[in-house]
């Protein structure tokens, strides 16, 4: 009968399947015990049937799935992703002997050794209250919870269930070396900041991605450095934190400088469990915190970008897309004509309140056609397609934006008291620098071009529902039906006069 290995990705659970049923899940009564609160009490059937892992989902909250696809009842191969909740684990064959010895070759006498990636056992009282309070922090570290609240809860679980003198949590951020996180120490150091942990031993952990024991750190040759010398370190424990991919995020350490016995196997296991643990609490708080980034820029993007074009943005980065380049681009100015007047006979309080309905109009109709909204400007407004992101159609989207905002004005004029308020616009196409711009105090995305000062020129001349546009933008346009060609037109600030044409006033 063939034996298949479930492997989790982060190293901490390892599981062998042969023929038989096994119960999966977070009850310590299963065959195979998966303590994360995003696996079911009785979550799963495993087994194995001729060379696949087969797989039943026994009604558990957060399912099965197999290479990101939902399973109920199906089957997983040889280097297939099974996913139990949040947790992921591997499928590879089953190995033939045991594997904790570290890869390389370890001169005798030495008590360097990498560990079993197994679970404490329920079979004695230490282990079963290790297990007990794995489980309690594990619940506690649910749902979105902040990353120094997560290595602190770590760091308090290894100090009062392993007899350490010095635990650290170290994440690995901008520099080369992990930076101490959170810490307990109970040699005297406390107000000195976080125990130095010695280099040479975390860098085996990382190197390897896999946890490190040495028995005795001062006469091991591999930790022969002034930092285990400084430090009288005697005893050391050291677990990688590492990611989905098996990629480091940090490690968990421990040592001992007063105890006279070194750690003991029941001590490695603990520590295991607790980076576990602790791996998928962190990746768990990061990504909670970058959702709540990507939420912060995706709200403060969609007070200019279209919904489609926000969330681009988002996942650029938030400022890939905004860097600066030359784009072909259309361009709206518009402003309101007769708004003077109608405020004159309105208290401010009502002005306010028919200039905010008018700006979200604006910006409605320019986002139900994909466009930017570059800038409000006193009354007028500057919207363009085609930056940051490429559009096809951009001219006639940005006409049709046009035509609306206009016919939507002259209602919005008449529920303000019956008076007549209207729009005049500038249309105009070419090709500018969009991108940030401003000081290192203050900046803002905008375009800047000659087809940025046409559209404006123009709209400072069209009528009261006019839409006046450059024969460029027309150009650009599907069809051409209702556009009156009119003598070309000297704009101020241009040498050369424009061809424009004129767009049957809107209703």
């Amino acid at each position: 009968m063939t034996r298949l290995h479930l492997r989790q990705l982060d190293g901490t659970l390892q599981f062998t399947v042969s023929g038989d049923q096994l119960l999966l899940g977070r009850s310590a009564g299963c065959d195979l015990v998966v303590p994360s609160p995003s696996v079911s009490r009785r979550h799963a059937e495993v087994w194995v049937d001729g060379d696949a892992l087969q797989l039943r989902d026994l009604g558990s909250a957060n399912g099965i799935t197999v290479n990101g696809e939902p399973i109920t009842l199906g089957s997983a191969t040889l280097n297939d992703l099974v996913e139990f909740g949040a947790i992921a684990f591997r499928v590879a064959a089953a190995p033939d002997g045991d594997e904790n010895d570290l890869v390389d070759e370890i001169p005798d006498g030495l008590s360097l050794r990498s560990l079993p990636t197994l679970l404490p056992a329920d079979h004695d009282a230490r282990n079963a209250e290790t297990l007990r309070r794995l489980l309690e922090v594990a619940a506690d570290l649910s749902g979105p919870v902040p990353l120094e609240r997560v290595c602190g809860a770590v760091a308090d679980l290894v100090f009062t269930q392993v007899d350490a003198d010095r635990v650290v949590v170290l994440l690995l951020g901008d520099t080369d070396a992990p930076l101490p996180v959170a810490w307990r120490n109970r040699v005297g150091e406390g107000g000195e900041g976080a125990p130095k942990v010695p280099r040479v031993i975390a860098d085996r952990a990382l190197a390897d991605r896999r946890p490190v024991l040495t028995e005795s750190a001062q006469d091991d040759d591999r930790f022969q450095s002034r930092s285990v010398k400084v430090a009288a370190v005697r005893s050391a424990l050291c677990v990688p934190l590492l990611d989905g991919d098996e990629r480091p995020l940090g490690i968990l350490y421990a040592d001992t400088i007063t105890r006279e016995l070194p750690f003991d196997e029941d001590d490695a296991k603990a520590l295991l469990a607790f980076g576990g643990l602790a791996a998928a609490a962190i990746r768990q708080a990061r990504f909670a915190t970058e959702v709540e980034r990507e939420r912060e820029l995706r709200a403060g993007f969609e007070r200019f970008f279209a919904p489609s074009v926000a969330e681009m943005i988002v996942k650029s980065g938030g400022s890939t897309a905004l860097t600066g380049a030359r784009l072909p681009v259309a361009v709206v100015f518009g402003d309101l004509r007769g708004f003077t007047a109608l405020s004159e006979s309105h208290s401010p309080e009502a002005t306010a309140a028919l200039l905010g309905e008018y700006f979200a109009i604006v910006g409605e109709i320019v986002f139900e056609q994909n466009g930017t909204l570059d800038k409000f400007i006193g009354d007028g407004f500057l919207a363009v397609w085609g930056a940051p992101v490429a559009c096809p159609d951009a001219a006639d989207r940005a006409l049709a934006a046009a035509r609306d905002i206009g016919r939507e004005v002259g209602l919005l004029g008449m529920h303000a008291g019956g008076e007549r308020i209207s729009a005049g616009f500038g249309l105009s196409y070419g090709e500018v620098f969009a991108g940030n711009v401003g000081s290192s105090r203050r900046l803002e995305y905008t375009v800047v071009g000659d087809a940025v000062n046409v559209a404006a020129r123009l709209c400072e001349a069209a009528a009261p529902r006019e839409i006046l546009l450059t024969a460029e933008f027309a150009s650009q346009l599907s069809t051409t039906t209702g556009l009156v060609p009119l003598p070309d037109r000297q704009v101020r600030g241009r040498a050369q006069p424009v061809a424009i044409f004129s767009v049957n006033p809107v209703a």
